[in-house]
């Protein structure tokens, strides 16, 4: 960037107070900044605030970036989860699951194998639990 001594406005008589460049009053170039030898009007995000140069999009504007994630999910053939995680890892998951429905041993290592184990009604009070890996940028969304 120019250091402030060498920057001058073609539009006003530009002043430095206490090290900061002004522009007069009413001047065409005051909401711009002084950028490679040209003058470049920034203007304020309506999300956040921040300044954001013309004609360009605010960084908040941007998709998040997808994660990967694991869902958790067990309930009834043919209806939504009525028990639904969202987990970092696939053990999580696996370790979730197994501990909503009292897992032991033996069918904790087949759904960590398969991903799926059918369930007991009665006695798990679910017919099914199965973990699903999913890449989506906002993982919030399985929960509703």
């Amino acid at each position: 960037m120019d250091t402030p001594e060498s920057i001058s406005c073609n539009q006003c008589e530009a002043l430095m107070i206490n090290g900061l460049f002004c522009h007069e009053t009413g001047c065409p170039n005051s909401r711009k900044r002084f950028e490679n030898g040209e003058w470049v009007l920034y203007l304020k995000c309506f999300e956040c605030g921040c300044d954001v140069r013309e004609g360009e999009s605010c960084s908040c504007q941007d998709p998040p970036e997808p994660t990967k994630h694991w869902i958790a999910g067990a309930g009834l053939h043919g209806c939504l989860f009525n028990h639904c995680a969202i987990l970092d890892s696939y053990d999580a998951a696996v370790d979730n699951l197994a501990q909503v429905h009292e897992l032991g041993r033996t069918r904790k290592a087949t759904l960590k194998r398969a991903g799926y184990l059918e369930l007991n009604l009665k006695r798990d009070g679910n017919e099914y639990c199965e973990i699903t890996e999913c890449d989506c940028a906002t993982p919030e969304v399985h929960q509703d």
